[in-house]
């Protein structure tokens, strides 16, 4: 997905080939350092990164990085932190996986999808504005979706 500091939203690798592709995006920025004597991971651009992949609720995906890595996450001020050192790979780990299974079109692989939670379902439900394929789905995040 990335490729000279270019994030390509899409699950063929073929496609970080093409600098003229629609869906490239500044991937995020990660550096370290200490609060009150504790390691913490910044996530330096995340509101910005969360703008350019269309996930409107940057707190979400912030909780669900430290629910995958069993971190508190500190919110403040538009400033995301985890708590704890976490390499850059095990960060944007995480958020690749949840772009590609929850952001990108299963029809058409592209990241138009509208993602939202079914109080009556009791599920995540998408739709993709590109193509109009409706899909719903069960996922290990849906403790922390169900607040879209």
């Amino acid at each position: 997905m990335e490729r000279n500091n270019r994030l390509y939203l899409t699950s063929d690798e073929e496609v970080t080939l093409d600098d003229n592709y629609r869906y490239i995006v500044k991937p995020m920025e990660i550096s370290h350092g200490k609060r009150k004597g504790k390691n913490v991971t910044f996530l330096d651009n995340f509101v910005q990164f969360c703008d350019s992949i269309q996930m409107s609720n940057p707190t979400l995906l912030a909780r669900i990085i430290g629910t995958k890595l069993s971190c508190r996450v500190d919110m403040s001020n538009d400033t995301y932190s985890l708590i704890g050192f976490y390499t850059t790979k095990q960060v944007k780990d995480i958020v690749y996986e949840f772009i590609r299974t929850h952001l990108l079109c299963k029809s058409c692989d592209k990241p138009e999808v509208d993602l939202r939670w079914s109080k009556s379902l009791k599920c995540c439900k998408a739709k993709c504005m590109a193509c109009g394929v409706k899909q719903l789905f069960n996922s290990q995040y849906d403790n922390i979706l169900c607040n879209l």
